[in-house]
């Protein structure tokens, strides 16, 4: 057996078992659909409606006009309503609609992303928006409105039509919760930065804080208080850019020991 084989064999031994792990993780569904308002569903007789279901490793979330994570996600499952001249041509006729998306499966693991970076046309130059997005520590699963857990998602090709789960109802606001297990903070402006972490390896609040090649114990309140943000001025601002986020009845499973609530 040759160099160039064994490198191939040792590269599949380790990859074998991680194999899909990221998948399993990370990976959730989301739901975008059309469909007539009430209104009209009640005029129509029926509700004429249009789904697909694609896959998602993370959730980017605008952080214009809202104070905290909930409420951007509470923006971005937000519908929008088709009328007008924008009525929807559906299969019954043109009717007022809804347009929008929903979670139809969460992952263990929750990647949030915070849209913090936006192109100016106007000064031809990229800048942040550093306005201060509350972060917390326990996200109650209400917030995801139609959520679903993963295995109650029908399996559907990417692109193929698909209905929600018949699970995915407004779920119990205290029943599973995501817990905050990782931060990535963003120091700086839209021309340049810094970036660091802070982890709570264990999901027991104990927190550390990643800095390039410094690694030290930091505080909850601190880790709340840069998450959260504050403009620097000149443009710069220090705040969350990613999120992590842990299923409450996942952790055990993962390793962790459970999360505890400010």
């Amino acid at each position: 057996m040759c160099i160039r084989d064994r490198r191939i064999l040792v590269g599949e031994l380790l990859e074998a078992p991680v194999a899909g792990t990221v998948r399993t993780l990370y990976e959730g569904a989301l739901e975008s659909y059309l469909e007539a308002t009430d209104d009209e569903a009640e005029r129509l007789g029926e509700r004429p409606s249009r789904s697909r279901v694609e896959r998602f490793l993370d959730v980017s979330l605008d952080v214009d006009g809202v104070d905290d994570v909930e409420g951007a996600l509470g923006a971005y499952l937000a519908p929008e309503t088709l009328s007008g001249e924008n009525r929807w041509k559906s299969d019954l006729g043109p009717c007022d609609a809804r347009k929008g998306v929903r979670f139809g499966a969460l992952p263990p693991v929750l990647v949030l992303h915070l849209k913090r970076f936006a192109y100016d046309y106007m000064r031809d130059e990229v800048q942040k928006k550093g306005a201060p997005l509350r972060v917390p520590f326990r996200l109650p699963a209400a917030a995801f409105e139609r959520a679903a857990p993963v295995e109650e998602v029908e399996e559907a090709a990417e692109g193929e039509e698909a209905v929600a789960p018949a699970g995915a109802e407004a779920v119990d606001d205290d029943r599973d919760p995501y817990l905050l297990h990782a931060v990535v903070v963003h120091v700086g402006g839209g021309r340049g930065g810094h970036y660091y972490a802070y982890v709570d390896p264990l999901l027991d609040g104990r927190w550390v804080k990643f800095d390039d090649d410094r690694v030290s114990a930091a505080d909850a309140r601190v880790v709340a208080a840069e998450a959260a943000g504050a403009e620097l001025g000149g443009g710069n601002s220090v705040g969350a850019y990613l999120l992590q986020y842990v299923r409450a009845s996942e952790a055990p499973r993962l390793g962790l020991r459970g999360g505890v609530e400010l």
